[in-house]
């Protein structure tokens, strides 16, 4: 009996000493074969309208699966940055439309494709502007109550910005817990959990390095408003 103990042992200490082994080709294939990058969107999307300088954005799932970060749009580079490319308009006549090829590799090896059909407008030299939200700079007696319900504070644009910064704080204080989204002519920014604005107290909302899809770059601006007293 002692023989079998011994030997069923020998068997399970010679297993345990394999399992690190067991499978590591089957990894090694997959790291080799590479990823494939899938088009999620573009703005402008098809139908929509570029200026002849503008810029169009296109965005996929996974942009580490883009052999060497090479995306082109009419043979044209475009800039990768994660899972965003930016291409830079050139060739683009206003007052007609044009079909846009964006193209990659896969480091998997295979290509990728994609076609967004725009409507060209003329040469955007205007810079954007703040057209609205929910509070405008030098309002008094703003209820709190609203915007901590809701969770958040809106500013609209004058037409599509790409991503710049915004912080919202009291004036002369700290900045708040906040994050902020940028989507299309909108920002949002979203209180964090447990952060809310306080009665009789002065905010301002600083916002900088908004520019528009041609380049324009809006001016750093300021958003200052006063909560009312408590009733």
């Amino acid at each position: 009996m002692r023989r079998v103990f011994r030997a069923l042992a020998l068997m399970l200490v010679v297993t345990l000493a394999l399992l690190p082994f067991v499978g590591c080709g089957g990894d090694d294939d997959d790291d080799d074969a590479g990823g494939v990058a899938a088009l999620t969107g573009t703005v402008p999307a098809t139908g929509g309208e570029i200026a002849a300088n503008g810029t169009l954005l296109i965005n996929f799932d996974s942009g580490k699966n883009i052999e060497g970060g090479a995306v082109t749009v009419n043979g044209t580079p475009a800039a990768l940055a994660g899972n965003q490319a930016t291409w830079n308009a050139v060739g683009l006549t206003p007052g007609g439309s044009a079909a846009l090829a964006i193209a990659w590799t896969n480091t998997d090896g295979t290509s990728g494709a994609a076609s967004v059909t725009v409507t060209v407008k003329a040469v955007d030299n205007a810079p954007p502007t703040i057209t609205g939200g929910t509070v405008k700079n030098g309002a008094k007696d703003v209820d709190p109550g609203p915007i901590n319900e809701a969770g958040k504070i809106e500013i609209t644009f004058s037409e599509a910005v790409l991503k710049g910064e915004a912080a919202l704080g009291v004036d002369g204080g700290d900045a708040l817990g906040t994050q902020t989204e940028w989507a299309a002519d909108k920002l949002t920014i979203s209180l964090n959990a447990g952060v809310a604005l306080a009665n009789e107290t002065t905010y301002v909302i600083t916002i900088k390095g908004v520019k528009d899809a041609a380049g324009n770059a809006m001016s750093d601006a300021k958003i200052s408003f006063t909560t009312k007293g408590k009733e």
